[in-house]
C-alpha cells in the first residue's frame, strides 16, 4: 500500500522489517525486487527475484526429498521468466538464456518461457535450436509460437 502512494523508502523499510520476521516471506522478497525495478535498480530488483524464487525452490521439497505444500509453485514460472526478461533488459543474452532454460527445466512448455528463449536462440543467430523449439512445442502443445515470436523476413 505504501508503495502505491509512492513512499518507496517507507514501503522499503516495511518490507525488510517483514524479512526480519520471516525472511522466507517470498511474497515480500518480490515486492522489494518490484519496488526496486520501480526506482531504476535492476541489478537489486533481480536479486530480490532470485532470493524469492530460491525460497520458493527450497519450500518446494521437505526433508525427506517430497513436494511439500505449495509454497509459490504457481509462481516459480513467472518469476523465472521475469528474472530472464530483466537479463534481456540489460542485454545479457547470456544470462537471459540460462534463466529460460532454467524455467524450461520444471516447466517445459511454459509458453512465456519457450517465446523468450526463442528471442534469445534467435538474437544469437542459433536458428536450427529455433526450429527445434518451436517444432517441439507444436507438436507437444499444438500451437505454432515460432510465428508469433519470429520476425517476418518477407
Amino acid at each position: 500500500m505504501l508503495s502505491a502512494q509512492n513512499k518507496l523508502d517507507m514501503a522499503l523499510s516495511s518490507y525488510r522489517k517483514a524479512l526480519s520476521i520471516n525472511p522466507n516471506a517470498w511474497d515480500v522478497l518480490i515486492n522489494m525486487g518490484e519496488l526496486y525495478e520501480i526506482t531504476g535498480q535492476l541489478t537489486d530488483a533481480i536479486t530480490y527475484y532470485k532470493q524469492a524464487l530460491d525460497v520458493m525452490t527450497s519450500r518446494a521439497v521437505n526433508s525427506k526429498g517430497e513436494m511439500a505444500s505449495n509454497h509459490g509453485r504457481a509462481w516459480r514460472a513467472s518469476l523465472g521468466v521475469t528474472i530472464a526478461e530483466k537479463y534481456l533488459l540489460q542485454n545479457n543474452l547470456n544470462e537471459a538464456e540460462i534463466w529460460f532454460r532454467h524455467v524450461l527445466s520444471f516447466a517445459p512448455f511454459d509458453k512465456p518461457a519457450t517465446l523468450g528463449l526463442i528471442e534469445v536462440l534467435s538474437k544469437t543467430s542459433r536458428i536450427n535450436e529455433v526450429s527445434q523449439l518451436c517444432h517441439a512445442y507444436e507438436m507437444r502443445i499444438g500451437e505454432a509460437v515460432c510465428s508469433l515470436a519470429l520476425p517476418d523476413n518477407s
